[in-house]
């Protein structure tokens, strides 16, 4: 039987993309997604594959799968069966959880919180409109849970919410979280530095920045991904900064494709939450369009070039490999 037991989000999902993509590296056939996560797999159409977000680039349709004989299953495997199971989407999954929960082991099981919703589950007002799962929910203290958006508003309890917002960082962290990060497959990470030809991409999320370059596009501008990612390379600086969550995708391509990821306001960030390692050893955090436009035009060759190798040294250290190996090191103790 396969060790591990990956119950699949009924969406597209960046954080549980990168979880299943680096264990099946890791694990191989050891490894059992249900229900089958289709848009992971190569067989995926890809009319279909572009209506993901994104247009799926970087991290779907890119598994070769070693279950095809799946469907046949009637219902979720039993969980004692396996070493590790993991919710990959718990807001998405609390029927399921409940359902599985008496043939849980708390400590055979991980949470995943890939929400871009810094409260926990089930304390936020979707669930405070449903008493009844809320009291039933709150168990989930018990499981250690493995959270991307993880700010001092991620509390375990609903009296936090009568707390100053500045005095919610003194409070203890909460016991039964963990950090995790979406991450990039090792081999969208370049190993040469490639030459550079332009200083910005065509894709800028900044609008400010985008108005006083003048140039780039707000939205995806490619419809094949080798070209996107050929974007990046071509580009000294990328652009990122927080959206719906300060995690994103888009941090690890600029990084990985031999570009400076420049954050907006990447100070403001809190400490636990992704994406980590960010610092001034490899990207640039700005406060301002003009802020930025003047730091990259009085910057020399040689800070350029020590930023970028530390960049694609964050890319490598924040491979789908490594985000799947750190959660089953704190899952199972495993090397």
């Amino acid at each position: 039987m396969p060790k591990i037991l990956f119950l699949s989000p009924s969406q597209d999902d960046f954080l549980a993309a990168t979880i299943l993509h680096g264990l099946r590296d890791l694990q191989g056939p050891d490894v059992l997604d249900f229900p089958r996560y289709d848009c992971m797999y190569e067989d995926y159409p890809k009319e279909k594959l572009n209506l993901q977000h994104g247009r799926g680039f970087t991290l779907f349709g890119r598994l070769a799968d070693p279950w095809p004989d799946r469907k046949a299953r009637k219902g979720p495997p039993d969980p004692r069966d396996y070493n590790l199971t993991i919710f990959s989407d718990i807001w998405n999954q609390t029927s399921l959880f409940l359902d599985l929960l008496p043939r849980l082991n708390v400590r055979k099981t991980a949470i995943v919180d890939g929400s871009d919703d810094p409260a926990l589950v089930p304390h936020a007002g979707f669930w405070f409109r449903r008493p009844t799962a809320w009291t039933r929910l709150r168990v989930l203290r018990k499981f250690r849970t493995w959270k991307r958006e993880w700010t001092p508003r991620s509390r375990p309890n609903a009296w936090h919410r009568l707390i100053p917002r500045v005095l919610l960082p003194l409070l203890p962290r909460p016991r039964h979280l963990r950090r995790i990060s979406f991450g990039i497959p090792e081999d969208r990470v370049l190993k040469v530095i490639p030459d550079k030809t332009k200083e910005f991409p065509a894709h800028i999320v900044d609008d400010e920045v985008r108005a006083l370059l003048g140039v780039g596009s707000g939205r995806h501008v490619f419809e094949q991904e080798e070209d996107y990612h050929n974007d990046l390379r071509a580009s000294r600086f990328g652009i990122t900064m927080k959206r719906s969550g300060w995690d994103c995708l888009r941090h690890y391509e600029i990084a990985a494709n031999g570009a400076v990821p420049c954050f907006r306001n990447l100070e403001k960030k809190p400490e636990t939450c992704a994406p980590h390692g960010l610092t001034p050893a490899n990207s640039l955090g700005y406060l301002s369009g003009s802020d930025l436009v003047q730091i990259t035009r009085g910057m020399g060759e040689g800070e350029y070039r020590r930023l970028q190798t530390g960049a694609l040294e964050w890319a490598r250290q924040h491979s789908t490999r490594a985000v799947a190996s750190h959660l089953l090191r704190e899952a199972l103790g495993q090397p």
